[in-house]
């Protein structure tokens, strides 16, 4: 089964881009691509339509593979960019690298494409699903500290790990002063054994239910 692939060409001469597609389609890729060779052409196309990669010559008439590379970024757009030139010194290559392009393949080499494309959309993928679980967890970190009710995690040690505003509110020590710090700082005297006991249950995969207890300010309340 071929797979699918949305290409975006920075490219001035068409029948390198033919080849380019034709070369493709014999790796097993069933192609959608644009060729654009200016700026706004390319700024164009970003808008107008989504892409998976970007293949880009390293030299056109008025325009480059480090120009291309800086507008994307500009945009936003994360994406694999592998410069394929037919002329690219090691010099040029390592600024290309350095400015965020993510390989160069030799239009002279081209059997180098298709395993260094299949690579790229790996690690963009790793890297969409990394983006997914930061902004999932700065979701949730956000109702987290946006609620009235003391959110506090601890270790199995009874470590504090995390301290909400809930919490600073409640008991009157701000996060720095709460963090790494023993639970025991809000756990009266008479209630000193429970926290062991709290925390050996759940060592052994057991679940607390809820239970009222008291718990001390650091005003001493």
């Amino acid at each position: 089964m071929k797979k699918h692939l949305r290409v975006l060409l920075v490219e001035d001469a068409e029948l390198d881009a033919e080849l380019l597609i034709r070369f493709l389609h014999a790796s097993g890729y069933e192609v959608h691509h644009r060729r654009v060779d200016t700026e706004a052409e390319l700024d164009m196309a970003l808008d107008e339509e989504t892409w998976d990669m970007v293949l880009c010559d390293y030299q056109l008439p008025g325009y480059g593979a480090i120009a291309a590379l800086e507008l994307i970024k500009e945009r936003g757009f994360d994406l694999p960019f592998i410069i394929v030139s037919g002329v690219i010194g090691e010099e040029c290559a390592v600024q290309s690298m350095r400015a965020g392009a993510h390989d160069y393949v030799m239009k002279n080499n081209l059997p180098r494409l298709a395993p260094a494309i299949d690579r790229e959309l790996k690690e963009a993928e790793v890297r969409r699903e990394r983006q997914r679980v930061l902004e999932r967890n700065r979701h949730l970190a956000a109702i987290v500290d946006s609620t009235d009710d003391a959110i506090i995690s601890k270790n199995l040690d009874g470590t504090i790990l995390s301290w909400n505003a809930g919490a600073e509110r409640l008991y009157g020590y701000t996060d720095e002063e709460a963090k790494g710090r023993s639970i025991a700082i809000i756990t009266p005297p008479i209630c000193f054994d429970e926290v062991p006991d709290i925390l050996q249950r759940i060592k052994q995969g057991e679940t607390v239910e809820r239970f009222e207890t008291v718990r001390v300010r650091k005003d001493g309340s």
